[in-house]
């Protein structure tokens, strides 16, 4: 692996390689992004900790942590830094090779019912309903709302076979 890098094979290069799931390359990656200053690159990290997370706590875990959590914060540094825009479709291939076509369609769906198109759940607290002062995060600033679910199509739409 260390030839890989006297060589100046690029690190999307040795991502794609992950899908072997060679713990040398885990644990050289892991290394490497450590002592960097190149934060952009963390995807790879996070590719990596996803097959153990698999393994260890199921495929919706999975998912929650690489797309739901990782993907969705790395577009959003993908909009301001170039860096982040640069590395977005060599993330967005890894998770393609981490997750098959019809796991990452079945959680897309997932979200878009129960987070970005599910309807408010009511308050059923009675003693909310004399403070008119308190509304729903989303009411406040329903820009922000239509920020993420923008995103969220896009997201679609870069995971999309």
């Amino acid at each position: 692996m260390r030839e890989l890098y006297r060589h100046r094979v690029s690190k999307a290069e040795i991502a794609r390689r992950l899908h072997i799931g060679r713990t040398s390359v885990r644990r050289i990656l892991r290394e490497r992004i450590r002592s960097s200053t190149e934060f952009h690159k963390i995807w790879i990290e996070q590719c990596a900790a996803t097959e153990n997370i698999r393994e260890r706590f199921g495929l919706k875990n999975a998912l929650d942590y690489l797309i739901g959590e990782k993907l969705f914060t790395f577009v959003t540094a993908s909009e301001q830094n170039p860096d982040f825009a640069a590395e977005l479709p060599a993330f967005v291939t890894t998770i393609r090779r981490l997750f098959a076509p019809g796991e990452i369609r079945g959680y897309l769906d997932h979200l878009e019912r129960t987070k970005y198109l599910a309807p408010p759940e009511p308050d059923l607290e009675i003693d909310d309903l004399d403070d008119e002062t308190e509304e729903e995060p989303g009411l406040e600033n329903p820009v922000l709302g239509a920020v993420e679910l923008l995103r969220f199509s896009g997201i679609q739409q870069l995971l999309q076979p």
